[in-house]
């Protein structure tokens, strides 16, 4: 691989600070700030394969698990790996 497609310090930090927003938000259940992470256009495919498709679907497709049935649960990251695939393209 070319190293011009390795992510730089300053990217994998951004990314690094974004997935740290995600845990946080998804665990103090804070729909609105976990919805500020994603662009109005998001696909979003949830850990029961289901689909939302832009940012109002992502919003209702998490009421009822952060209210009802993953109210208690806690999100850990514990393994993360990162590589661009495309000059403007990084896989996480």
């Amino acid at each position: 691989m070319s190293t011009q497609l390795n992510p730089s310090n300053e990217t994998l930090l951004k990314i690094q600070s974004t997935l740290n927003d995600f845990v946080r938000f998804w665990n103090e259940k804070d729909i609105d700030s976990f919805c500020t992470l994603f662009t109005e256009d998001i696909e979003f495919t949830d850990v029961v394969r289901q689909m939302a498709i832009g940012i109002d679907a992502v919003r209702e497709q998490h009421v009822f698990p952060f209210k009802v049935v993953m109210k208690n649960a806690k999100l850990e990251l514990t393994d993360e790996y990162a590589r661009h695939i495309h000059t403007e393209l990084i896989l996480l």
